[in-house]
Protein backbone atom coordinates (compact mmCIF):
# COMPACT_ATOMS: atom_id res chain seq x y z
CA UNK A 1 0.00 0.00 0.00
CA UNK A 2 2.88 2.34 0.84
CA UNK A 3 4.38 1.76 -2.61
CA UNK A 4 1.15 2.76 -4.35
CA UNK A 5 0.79 5.82 -2.11
CA UNK A 6 4.29 6.83 -3.15
CA UNK A 7 3.43 6.51 -6.84
CA UNK A 8 -0.11 7.91 -6.56
CA UNK A 9 -0.03 10.35 -3.62
CA UNK A 10 -3.44 11.26 -2.23
CA UNK A 11 -4.83 14.46 -0.78
CA UNK A 12 -7.62 15.30 1.63
CA UNK A 13 -9.53 18.39 2.65
CA UNK A 14 -7.79 18.30 6.01
CA UNK A 15 -4.39 18.38 4.30
CA UNK A 16 -5.46 21.33 2.15
CA UNK A 17 -6.67 23.15 5.28
CA UNK A 18 -3.26 22.51 6.86
CA UNK A 19 -1.47 23.73 3.73
CA UNK A 20 -3.43 26.99 3.78
CA UNK A 21 -2.82 27.39 7.50
CA UNK A 22 0.92 26.90 6.96
CA UNK A 23 0.95 29.85 4.54
CA UNK A 24 -1.14 32.14 6.76
CA UNK A 25 0.05 31.27 10.26
CA UNK A 26 2.29 34.32 10.41
CA UNK A 27 -0.72 36.60 9.87
CA UNK A 28 -2.65 36.61 13.15
CA UNK A 29 -5.17 39.24 11.97
CA UNK A 30 -6.46 36.97 9.21
CA UNK A 31 -9.83 35.27 9.74
CA UNK A 32 -10.76 32.16 7.76
CA UNK A 33 -14.35 30.96 7.42
CA UNK A 34 -16.73 29.05 5.16
CA UNK A 35 -19.84 30.94 4.09
CA UNK A 36 -22.86 28.69 3.42
CA UNK A 37 -24.79 29.31 0.21
CA UNK A 38 -27.91 27.77 -1.32
CA UNK A 39 -27.66 24.92 -3.77
CA UNK A 40 -30.25 26.64 -5.98
CA UNK A 41 -29.15 26.61 -9.64
CA UNK A 42 -26.10 24.52 -8.76
CA UNK A 43 -26.06 20.73 -9.00
CA UNK A 44 -24.44 19.32 -5.88
CA UNK A 45 -23.80 15.62 -6.04
CA UNK A 46 -24.12 14.65 -2.39
CA UNK A 47 -25.66 17.64 -0.64
CA UNK A 48 -28.57 17.65 1.74
CA UNK A 49 -31.07 20.48 1.96
CA UNK A 50 -29.30 22.05 4.92
CA UNK A 51 -26.28 24.35 4.68
CA UNK A 52 -23.13 24.24 6.78
CA UNK A 53 -23.17 26.67 9.65
CA UNK A 54 -19.48 26.28 10.40
CA UNK A 55 -17.33 29.39 10.42
CA UNK A 56 -14.08 27.44 10.46
CA UNK A 57 -12.51 25.80 7.43
CA UNK A 58 -11.20 22.95 9.54
CA UNK A 59 -14.65 21.91 10.77
CA UNK A 60 -16.69 22.18 7.56
CA UNK A 61 -17.82 19.18 5.63
CA UNK A 62 -17.94 19.68 1.87
CA UNK A 63 -20.31 16.87 0.95
CA UNK A 64 -23.15 16.43 3.43
CA UNK A 65 -23.84 19.94 4.73
CA UNK A 66 -24.62 21.85 1.56
CA UNK A 67 -22.51 24.29 -0.40
CA UNK A 68 -20.11 26.87 0.95
CA UNK A 69 -17.65 29.47 -0.33
CA UNK A 70 -14.31 29.50 1.44
CA UNK A 71 -13.46 33.03 2.56
CA UNK A 72 -10.41 34.80 3.96
CA UNK A 73 -11.15 38.04 5.80
CA UNK A 74 -8.00 40.07 5.18
CA UNK A 75 -9.13 43.22 6.98
CA UNK A 76 -12.44 44.21 8.58
CA UNK A 77 -11.90 47.88 7.67
CA UNK A 78 -13.08 50.76 9.83
CA UNK A 79 -16.21 50.16 11.83
CA UNK A 80 -19.29 51.47 10.01
CA UNK A 81 -17.27 52.22 6.85
CA UNK A 82 -19.48 53.38 3.99
CA UNK A 83 -17.05 52.09 1.36
CA UNK A 84 -17.92 48.96 -0.59
CA UNK A 85 -15.73 46.03 0.50
CA UNK A 86 -12.92 44.88 -1.78
CA UNK A 87 -13.44 41.24 -2.83
CA UNK A 88 -10.60 39.33 -4.55
CA UNK A 89 -11.51 36.52 -6.95
CA UNK A 90 -8.45 34.44 -7.93
CA UNK A 91 -7.48 33.06 -11.30
CA UNK A 92 -7.52 29.51 -12.62
CA UNK A 93 -5.61 27.06 -10.43
CA UNK A 94 -5.16 29.56 -7.62
CA UNK A 95 -6.95 30.07 -4.31
CA UNK A 96 -7.76 32.89 -1.93
CA UNK A 97 -4.51 32.34 -0.01
CA UNK A 98 -2.53 32.83 -3.24
CA UNK A 99 -2.71 36.57 -2.59
CA UNK A 100 -1.17 36.18 0.87
CA UNK A 101 2.04 38.06 0.08
CA UNK A 102 -0.13 41.16 -0.39
CA UNK A 103 -2.48 40.74 2.58
CA UNK A 104 -0.64 42.92 5.08
CA UNK A 105 0.05 45.70 2.57
CA UNK A 106 -3.55 45.61 1.36
CA UNK A 107 -4.82 45.96 4.94
CA UNK A 108 -2.47 48.88 5.52
CA UNK A 109 -2.73 50.70 2.18
CA UNK A 110 -6.44 50.13 1.46
CA UNK A 111 -7.58 50.92 4.98
CA UNK A 112 -10.94 52.53 4.26
CA UNK A 113 -12.94 49.32 3.67
CA UNK A 114 -13.19 45.62 4.43
CA UNK A 115 -11.03 43.34 2.27
CA UNK A 116 -11.81 39.69 1.55
CA UNK A 117 -10.59 36.94 -0.77
CA UNK A 118 -12.66 33.93 -1.80
CA UNK A 119 -12.15 30.56 -3.46
CA UNK A 120 -14.24 29.79 -6.52
CA UNK A 121 -17.14 27.45 -6.09
CA UNK A 122 -15.62 24.16 -7.23
CA UNK A 123 -12.01 24.90 -6.29
CA UNK A 124 -9.73 25.47 -3.33
CA UNK A 125 -11.54 24.92 -0.03
CA UNK A 126 -14.96 25.86 -1.39
CA UNK A 127 -17.48 23.10 -2.05
CA UNK A 128 -16.78 20.99 -5.14
CA UNK A 129 -20.16 20.19 -6.71
CA UNK A 130 -20.49 18.03 -9.77
CA UNK A 131 -19.77 20.06 -12.90
CA UNK A 132 -22.60 19.89 -15.43
CA UNK A 133 -22.83 23.18 -17.42
CA UNK A 134 -22.80 22.66 -21.18
CA UNK A 135 -22.93 26.24 -22.51
CA UNK A 136 -21.09 29.49 -21.88
CA UNK A 137 -24.14 30.95 -20.14
CA UNK A 138 -24.60 27.93 -17.89
CA UNK A 139 -20.92 27.92 -16.95
CA UNK A 140 -20.87 31.63 -16.14
CA UNK A 141 -24.09 31.30 -14.15
CA UNK A 142 -22.57 28.42 -12.17
CA UNK A 143 -19.91 30.70 -10.70
CA UNK A 144 -21.79 34.01 -10.66
CA UNK A 145 -24.92 32.77 -8.88
CA UNK A 146 -22.72 31.28 -6.15
CA UNK A 147 -20.78 34.52 -5.70
CA UNK A 148 -23.96 36.56 -5.43
CA UNK A 149 -25.36 34.17 -2.84
CA UNK A 150 -22.10 34.66 -0.93
CA UNK A 151 -22.55 38.44 -1.18
CA UNK A 152 -26.08 38.15 0.16
CA UNK A 153 -24.96 36.00 3.09
CA UNK A 154 -22.38 38.64 3.99
CA UNK A 155 -25.03 41.38 3.69
CA UNK A 156 -22.94 43.46 1.29
CA UNK A 157 -25.09 45.89 -0.68
CA UNK A 158 -22.30 46.46 -3.20
CA UNK A 159 -18.75 45.21 -3.67
CA UNK A 160 -15.54 46.26 -5.39
CA UNK A 161 -14.73 43.06 -7.30
CA UNK A 162 -11.08 42.47 -8.20
CA UNK A 163 -10.74 39.41 -10.42
CA UNK A 164 -7.42 38.02 -11.62
CA UNK A 165 -7.03 36.22 -14.94
CA UNK A 166 -9.97 33.80 -15.28
CA UNK A 167 -11.39 35.44 -12.17
CA UNK A 168 -11.33 38.69 -14.17
CA UNK A 169 -13.33 37.08 -16.96
CA UNK A 170 -15.87 35.76 -14.45
CA UNK A 171 -16.00 39.17 -12.74
CA UNK A 172 -17.24 40.73 -15.98
CA UNK A 173 -19.85 37.98 -16.26
CA UNK A 174 -20.91 38.70 -12.66
CA UNK A 175 -21.13 42.45 -13.36
CA UNK A 176 -23.36 41.78 -16.38
CA UNK A 177 -25.76 39.76 -14.27
CA UNK A 178 -25.71 41.89 -11.11
CA UNK A 179 -24.75 45.44 -12.19
CA UNK A 180 -26.28 47.15 -9.18
CA UNK A 181 -24.14 45.01 -6.87
CA UNK A 182 -20.80 46.07 -8.37
CA UNK A 183 -19.54 49.47 -7.31
CA UNK A 184 -16.20 49.07 -9.09
CA UNK A 185 -14.73 46.29 -11.23
CA UNK A 186 -10.93 45.85 -11.11
CA UNK A 187 -9.69 43.49 -13.83
CA UNK A 188 -6.25 42.16 -12.90
CA UNK A 189 -4.55 40.78 -16.03
CA UNK A 190 -7.94 39.46 -17.16
CA UNK A 191 -8.30 36.46 -19.42
CA UNK A 192 -10.50 36.55 -22.52
CA UNK A 193 -10.44 40.21 -23.51
CA UNK A 194 -9.33 40.12 -27.18
CA UNK A 195 -11.30 38.23 -29.82
CA UNK A 196 -9.65 35.05 -31.02
CA UNK A 197 -7.84 35.00 -34.36
CA UNK A 198 -9.76 33.18 -37.04
CA UNK A 199 -9.04 29.50 -37.58
CA UNK A 200 -7.38 30.40 -40.86
CA UNK A 201 -5.10 32.91 -39.13
CA UNK A 202 -4.17 30.41 -36.43
CA UNK A 203 -3.50 27.65 -38.93
CA UNK A 204 -1.39 29.97 -41.09
CA UNK A 205 0.72 30.95 -38.09
CA UNK A 206 1.12 27.32 -36.97
CA UNK A 207 2.16 26.26 -40.49
CA UNK A 208 5.44 28.14 -39.96
CA UNK A 209 6.27 26.10 -36.85
CA UNK A 210 8.62 23.07 -36.89
CA UNK A 211 6.82 19.74 -37.34
CA UNK A 212 7.19 18.64 -33.71
CA UNK A 213 5.45 21.80 -32.48
CA UNK A 214 2.64 21.36 -35.00
CA UNK A 215 2.13 17.82 -33.69
CA UNK A 216 2.14 19.05 -30.09
CA UNK A 217 -0.41 21.71 -31.03
CA UNK A 218 -2.71 19.11 -32.56
CA UNK A 219 -2.44 16.90 -29.47
CA UNK A 220 -3.00 19.83 -27.10
CA UNK A 221 -6.10 20.94 -29.03
CA UNK A 222 -7.52 17.41 -28.88
CA UNK A 223 -6.88 17.15 -25.13
CA UNK A 224 -8.56 20.54 -24.66
CA UNK A 225 -11.66 19.38 -26.52
CA UNK A 226 -11.73 16.22 -24.40
CA UNK A 227 -11.82 18.32 -21.22
CA UNK A 228 -8.31 17.50 -20.03
CA UNK A 229 -7.21 20.18 -17.55
CA UNK A 230 -3.78 20.89 -16.05
CA UNK A 231 -5.10 19.52 -12.76
CA UNK A 232 -6.23 16.26 -14.37
CA UNK A 233 -2.73 15.83 -15.81
CA UNK A 234 -1.31 16.34 -12.31
CA UNK A 235 -3.64 13.68 -10.93
CA UNK A 236 -2.96 11.24 -13.78
CA UNK A 237 0.82 11.51 -13.45
CA UNK A 238 0.87 10.74 -9.73
CA UNK A 239 4.13 11.46 -7.92
CA UNK A 240 5.66 13.01 -11.05
CA UNK A 241 2.79 15.52 -11.26
CA UNK A 242 3.10 16.25 -7.57
CA UNK A 243 6.83 16.91 -7.95
CA UNK A 244 6.22 19.32 -10.82
CA UNK A 245 3.67 21.34 -8.84
CA UNK A 246 5.81 21.41 -5.69
CA UNK A 247 8.71 22.84 -7.70
CA UNK A 248 6.59 25.25 -9.74
CA UNK A 249 6.95 28.25 -7.35
CA UNK A 250 10.74 27.78 -7.29
CA UNK A 251 10.92 27.76 -11.09
CA UNK A 252 8.39 30.49 -11.75
CA UNK A 253 8.69 33.17 -9.06
CA UNK A 254 11.64 35.39 -8.32
CA UNK A 255 13.20 35.75 -4.89
CA UNK A 256 12.33 38.91 -2.99
CA UNK A 257 12.01 39.96 0.62
CA UNK A 258 8.25 39.37 0.74
CA UNK A 259 8.73 35.61 0.99
CA UNK A 260 8.81 34.54 4.63
CA UNK A 261 9.44 31.41 6.64
CA UNK A 262 5.69 30.72 6.61
CA UNK A 263 4.66 32.17 3.25
CA UNK A 264 7.47 30.38 1.45
CA UNK A 265 7.77 28.91 -2.03
CA UNK A 266 7.85 25.45 -0.47
CA UNK A 267 4.59 25.96 1.42
CA UNK A 268 3.00 27.57 -1.64
CA UNK A 269 3.86 24.51 -3.73
CA UNK A 270 2.20 22.22 -1.18
CA UNK A 271 -0.91 24.43 -1.18
CA UNK A 272 -1.13 24.46 -4.98
CA UNK A 273 -0.68 20.70 -5.19
CA UNK A 274 -3.42 19.88 -2.68
CA UNK A 275 -5.83 22.15 -4.56
CA UNK A 276 -5.00 20.43 -7.85
CA UNK A 277 -5.11 16.89 -6.42
CA UNK A 278 -8.75 17.02 -5.33
CA UNK A 279 -11.67 15.74 -7.39
CA UNK A 280 -12.44 17.89 -10.46
CA UNK A 281 -15.23 20.45 -10.29
CA UNK A 282 -14.82 24.11 -11.19
CA UNK A 283 -11.63 23.43 -13.14
CA UNK A 284 -13.80 21.72 -15.79
CA UNK A 285 -14.97 25.12 -17.02
CA UNK A 286 -11.94 25.50 -19.30
CA UNK A 287 -13.26 23.96 -22.55
CA UNK A 288 -16.74 25.34 -21.89
CA UNK A 289 -15.66 28.98 -21.62
CA UNK A 290 -12.39 29.10 -23.53
CA UNK A 291 -10.95 28.04 -26.85
CA UNK A 292 -7.42 26.60 -27.04
CA UNK A 293 -4.96 29.42 -26.51
CA UNK A 294 -7.07 30.84 -23.67
CA UNK A 295 -9.28 32.85 -26.05
CA UNK A 296 -12.79 33.31 -24.71
CA UNK A 297 -15.68 31.84 -26.65
CA UNK A 298 -17.52 35.01 -25.66
CA UNK A 299 -14.76 37.66 -25.58
CA UNK A 300 -14.85 40.56 -23.15
CA UNK A 301 -13.82 43.07 -25.80
CA UNK A 302 -17.42 43.84 -26.71
CA UNK A 303 -18.85 43.14 -23.27
CA UNK A 304 -16.90 45.52 -21.07
CA UNK A 305 -18.15 48.77 -22.72
CA UNK A 306 -21.74 47.62 -22.20
CA UNK A 307 -21.37 47.15 -18.44
CA UNK A 308 -23.54 49.29 -16.21
CA UNK A 309 -21.40 49.28 -13.10
CA UNK A 310 -19.94 52.29 -11.35
CA UNK A 311 -16.38 51.99 -12.63
CA UNK A 312 -13.96 49.64 -14.39
CA UNK A 313 -10.16 49.49 -14.01
CA UNK A 314 -7.35 47.40 -15.49
CA UNK A 315 -4.08 46.17 -13.96
CA UNK A 316 -1.38 44.25 -15.84
CA UNK A 317 2.17 43.13 -15.22
CA UNK A 318 4.71 45.20 -17.16
CA UNK A 319 7.33 42.44 -17.57
CA UNK A 320 6.23 39.34 -19.43
CA UNK A 321 2.50 39.37 -18.72
CA UNK A 322 1.11 37.00 -21.35
CA UNK A 323 -2.29 38.70 -21.18
CA UNK A 324 -2.45 41.50 -23.75
CA UNK A 325 -2.67 44.83 -21.94
CA UNK A 326 -3.08 46.57 -25.29
CA UNK A 327 -6.43 44.79 -25.66
CA UNK A 328 -7.65 46.83 -22.69
CA UNK A 329 -6.27 49.96 -24.37
CA UNK A 330 -8.21 49.08 -27.52
CA UNK A 331 -11.40 48.63 -25.48
CA UNK A 332 -10.99 52.12 -24.06
CA UNK A 333 -10.06 53.58 -27.47
CA UNK A 334 -13.17 52.05 -28.99
CA UNK A 335 -15.34 53.57 -26.26
CA UNK A 336 -13.82 57.01 -26.90
CA UNK A 337 -14.20 56.63 -30.65
CA UNK A 338 -17.80 55.51 -30.32
CA UNK A 339 -18.74 58.37 -28.04
CA UNK A 340 -17.30 60.95 -30.44
CA UNK A 341 -18.54 59.51 -33.74
CA UNK A 342 -22.11 58.30 -33.34
CA UNK A 343 -25.28 60.31 -33.58
CA UNK A 344 -26.46 61.69 -30.22
CA UNK A 345 -29.85 60.13 -30.79
CA UNK A 346 -28.56 56.60 -31.30
CA UNK A 347 -28.72 53.85 -28.71
CA UNK A 348 -24.92 53.41 -28.90
CA UNK A 349 -24.39 57.08 -28.18
CA UNK A 350 -26.73 56.97 -25.23
CA UNK A 351 -24.72 54.10 -23.82
CA UNK A 352 -21.26 55.48 -24.55
CA UNK A 353 -22.08 58.97 -23.28
CA UNK A 354 -22.42 57.49 -19.82
CA UNK A 355 -18.74 56.45 -19.88
CA UNK A 356 -15.86 58.71 -18.89
CA UNK A 357 -12.62 57.22 -20.25
CA UNK A 358 -9.19 57.50 -18.63
CA UNK A 359 -7.00 55.28 -20.78
CA UNK A 360 -3.78 56.81 -19.42
CA UNK A 361 -4.46 55.27 -16.03
CA UNK A 362 -4.17 51.60 -17.03
CA UNK A 363 -1.91 50.25 -14.31
CA UNK A 364 1.16 48.26 -15.39
CA UNK A 365 3.03 46.86 -12.41
CA UNK A 366 6.81 46.93 -12.90
CA UNK A 367 8.92 43.80 -12.42
CA UNK A 368 5.83 41.62 -12.69
CA UNK A 369 4.31 39.21 -15.17
CA UNK A 370 0.88 37.62 -15.17
CA UNK A 371 1.09 36.48 -11.53
CA UNK A 372 1.85 40.03 -10.43
CA UNK A 373 0.80 39.51 -6.79
CA UNK A 374 3.65 36.97 -6.48
CA UNK A 375 6.19 38.84 -8.63
CA UNK A 376 5.73 42.28 -7.08
CA UNK A 377 3.27 42.22 -4.16
CA UNK A 378 3.83 45.85 -3.19
CA UNK A 379 3.41 46.95 -6.79
CA UNK A 380 0.15 44.99 -7.00
CA UNK A 381 -1.17 46.76 -3.89
CA UNK A 382 -0.15 50.16 -5.23
CA UNK A 383 -1.98 49.28 -8.43
CA UNK A 384 -5.17 48.40 -6.58
CA UNK A 385 -4.99 51.63 -4.63
CA UNK A 386 -4.49 53.64 -7.83
CA UNK A 387 -7.45 51.91 -9.48
CA UNK A 388 -9.69 52.83 -6.58
CA UNK A 389 -8.69 56.48 -7.04
CA UNK A 390 -8.41 56.66 -10.86
CA UNK A 391 -10.62 54.13 -12.65
CA UNK A 392 -10.28 53.72 -16.42
CA UNK A 393 -14.02 53.80 -17.09
CA UNK A 394 -16.52 55.68 -14.95
CA UNK A 395 -20.21 55.13 -15.55
CA UNK A 396 -22.29 58.28 -15.11
CA UNK A 397 -25.54 56.66 -14.05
Amino acid sequence: MGIFQGIWPSSSREQLVQAEQALLQGMPHIRVRDVPIHDRNVNHANSSSSCSSSSSSSSSSSSSKGLHIHTIDISPGPKDSAEAPLVIWPGFGMGAASFGLSFEDLAREVDDRAILAVDWLGYGLSSRPKWDPRSVKEAEDWFCVALDQWREKNQFEQIVLAGHSMGGYLSVAYAERYPTRVHHLILVSPCGVPPAPTKEEQDAAAAKWPLKFRILRSVAYSLWDWGVTPQSVVRMTGSLGRKQVLHYPHRRFVDHDHWTQDYSKQNLGVYLWHMAAHDPSGESMLPTLLQPGAYAKKPLFDRIPKLEVGAVSFIYGASGDWMDWEAAKRVLDDVKSLSSSVSPSSVSAASSSRLCVNDEAIVRVPDAGHQLYFDNPKGFVRGVRKCLRQPNLVMNI
